[in-house]
């Protein structure tokens, strides 16, 4: 009797919406409540961050750590944002990884991804190591993040620069 209990309760639970996982589709039209948090980067021990929740961005500094600073998010960029992460189909980004269409090779960029948006809470994680349409679309955005958002900002401009680099 007990066993069957169990099963049930597990049966019950995996039809529970678990957001932590891949797929879903983000609402036609930005929520209020849309803010994320995007830590990325080579090296698994120091990070980039964007973090529109706190308004921060921190810098991977390679061998010297890392370093946070005040970020404030314009509420174009936001926009920007979120009609890219509906774009790019970020909430199934993770199982498109999955999906290589070139060798894998390294190093590459990993991906952890925290984001709000119309009361839903989503944990998504993901890297670069296979190539595809996919990521190679996502990489184009982030690059484009970095270079008309991110570095021309006062906020960027006024970090340490990178000690070292990576193999």
């Amino acid at each position: 009797m007990k066993g069957t209990w169990f099963l049930l309760l597990l049966v019950g639970l995996a039809g529970c919406s678990d957001n932590s996982l891949s797929g879903g589709t983000l609402p036609e039209e930005q929520p209020e409540d849309f803010n994320f948090r995007l830590a990325y980067g080579v090296s698994p021990q120091t990070f980039n961050e964007i973090n529109t929740i706190d308004g921060t961005f921190t810098k991977d500094l390679v061998t010297a750590g890392t370093e946070t600073t005040s970020f404030l998010w314009a509420e174009e960029e936001l926009a920007f944002f979120y009609q890219q992460f509906k774009q790019l189909n970020i909430l199934d980004l993770p199982r498109q990884s999955n999906k290589a269409s070139s060798p894998c090779s390294q190093p590459f960029h990993s991906y952890e991804l925290y984001l709000i948006a119309d009361e839903e809470e989503y944990t998504l994680s993901w890297d670069s190591s296979c190539s595809n349409k996919a990521l190679e679309e996502w990489e184009g955005f982030m690059h484009k993040v970095h270079d008309d958002i991110i570095y021309p900002s006062e906020a960027y401009q006024s970090l340490p620069e990178a000690v070292g680099g990576y193999d």
